[in-house]
């Protein structure tokens, strides 16, 4: 609990500083942070859960949000050393 303004912050720094950076990908999924927090927000409200009722769908909302950004990570950084590793056509010339 409490959780939710925290990732709303970290997402944002992270979306600040990749941008900075240029890097498009990363400021997106930045802000997905926010997003899933506010998501997880209005699904309370609307839904009006209490801690009790609200515990388990946030959890699960949680980890498919925990699997989709570091699966997201992972491609992002697979992309990036590709495209940093020079291609091969020269040694073979």
């Amino acid at each position: 609990m409490g959780s939710g303004p925290a990732l709303a912050i970290a997402g944002l720094l992270v979306a600040m500083v990749a941008r900075k950076h240029r890097e498009g990908s990363l400021t997106l999924l930045g802000l997905s942070g926010p997003a899933f927090a506010a998501l997880i927000f209005g699904l309370i409200y609307v839904m009006e859960w209490g801690p009790d009722k609200a515990a388990t769908p946030v959890l699960l909302l949680s980890a498919c949000y925990a699997v989709f950004l570091f699966s997201s990570l992972a491609m992002l950084q697979i992309t990036a050393r590709r495209s940093a590793v020079p291609p091969r056509e020269a040694e073979l010339s």
